[in-house]
């Protein structure tokens, strides 16, 4: 329930933040709102493993820099929506900036589990995807891999944060998984997915391994089996195995260096 709370908090920040900026239509422009608040923003030819930072400099001023070599518009969006996160939430500039440490980065896969960035990734899924703008522009798509790429044109944001945000907003059964080789790194479930099982834990799927039946696996593997536009069908058992014997229509994409995306519908 704290974490519930919490997230809750950051959610009415970002809010109250698009209000104050005078922000009332996607796509929201998070460059706009930090030098606004006083930032300098920087493109700068970054190592490949870093995405961005943020830096206090001249005593109390901060500047936000991102990696010129960021492959998408979408993923430079949402880094600079993250370390605007860093900024804006209560506690994280002092947090993160320490007595002679001037400088904060992100990089591409952060420490599992630190607040601050999973506080960061809220703001930021927040300021660019407003619930209530998110999904009314997301139901005049279809349900899916499409209705993902088209949320994520809109919203200029990346595929891996649009599907995150896509799936945990949907009204319908739809799962949003991230992965590796033949490992899932982690899973995002809608709220009608979530419900089909008693218990939380149930849902964690985290270092799950991937269905070797699945069009996610033969992507992943490089497995010469043709991989069909509009998807192919499984069982959700099949990526959870303590879960009803629901079909699922699953859709992949992949992200090059990120991994995987794939879509579960029902």
């Amino acid at each position: 329930m704290a974490n519930e709370a919490r997230e809750a908090e950051v959610t009415e920040l970002a809010e109250r933040t698009l209000r104050e900026h005078g922000v009332r239509a996607l796509p929201v422009d998070p460059v706009v709102i930090a030098q606004a608040k006083g930032l300098t923003v920087e493109s700068l030819p970054l190592s490949d493993r870093m995405l961005g930072f943020i830096v206090q400099y001249d005593g109390s001023r901060f500047a936000i820099g991102y990696n010129a070599r960021l492959e998408s518009h979408g993923l430079r969006q949402f880094t600079l929506a993250h370390e605007l996160g860093h900024y804006c939430v209560d506690g994280h500039a002092l947090a993160l900036i320490r007595t002679g440490v001037s400088l904060h980065t992100c990089s591409v896969e952060p420490p599992g589990g630190d607040p601050f960035e999973k506080e960061a990734d809220w703001f930021a899924s927040d300021l660019l995807m407003p619930k209530a703008w998110f999904r009314a522009a997301a139901a005049s798509y279809p349900l899916g891999k499409v209705g993902v790429q088209r949320m994520a044109e809109l919203c200029q944001t990346s595929l891996t944060a649009t599907g995150n945000r896509y799936a945990r907003l949907s009204p319908m059964f739809c799962i949003a998984i991230r992965s590796f080789g033949t490992t899932v790194r982690y899973g995002h479930l809608s709220e009608t997915a979530r419900n089909l099982f008693p218990s939380s834990n149930s849902r964690y799927m985290k270092d799950r391994p991937i269905p070797e039946n699945s069009l996610t696996y033969a992507l992943n593997t490089k497995a010469p089996v043709p991989i069909p536009v509009d998807g192919g069908e499984g069982w959700l058992s099949d990526w959870l195995p303590d879960a009803p014997k629901v079909r699922v229509r699953e859709e992949v994409q992949s992200l090059g260096r990120f991994g995987t995306l794939t879509i579960l519908t029902a």
